[in-house]
């Protein structure tokens, strides 16, 4: 992933905070395993340039759960999960 974090007007922002989170093998963040935290995470800072890159596995799509507040709020905007 290379990318940058620039300003309205497309100025650079130095020293931006990205972070990064990634899920697990069965589609899972940290925050949502009892006891686990701060796995599958990055924090970076763009570069004077406002670029930033970094490496990682290609991710598998999953849906959004259509059970809480944001599968209702899709269905309300006729969206797909």
């Amino acid at each position: 992933m290379r990318a940058r974090v620039r300003a309205l007007g497309g100025i650079p922002i130095a020293g931006a905070e990205v972070q990064v989170w990634q899920f697990d093998g069965d589609g899972l963040y940290d925050v949502q395993r009892a006891g686990r935290r701060n796995t599958a995470r990055g924090i970076l800072a763009s570069a004077a340039d406002g670029s930033f890159h970094f490496k990682s596995i290609v991710a598998e799509a999953y849906p959004i759960p259509r059970g809480g507040p944001v599968g209702r709020m899709l269905r309300s905007l006729g969206r797909h999960p």
